[in-house]
């Protein structure tokens, strides 16, 4: 086996939890019908626990698109 090409770490900055929690915290307005146009989801949150290396994540407590608690 080829270890090399396994990933060693991650490290992710000012990461979401999901587009639709974005859509949710940046378009309020626009929340209730994002089922009808939204393609694109990116479930960081679903994701993140498979990750078995090592994981670093960086945010910004004063980033003004993404909340610092999506990182949590």
């Amino acid at each position: 086996m080829n270890h090399s090409n396994q990933i060693k770490g991650v490290i992710v900055e000012n990461t979401f939890t999901s587009i639709g929690a974005m859509v949710d915290r940046l378009m309020p307005l626009v929340a209730n019908f994002k089922w009808l146009v939204q393609r694109i989801f990116y479930p960081s949150i679903e994701r993140v626990g498979k990750i078995t290396a090592p994981l670093c994540i960086i945010r910004g407590l004063k980033d003004e698109i993404v909340p610092a608690e999506h990182s949590k």
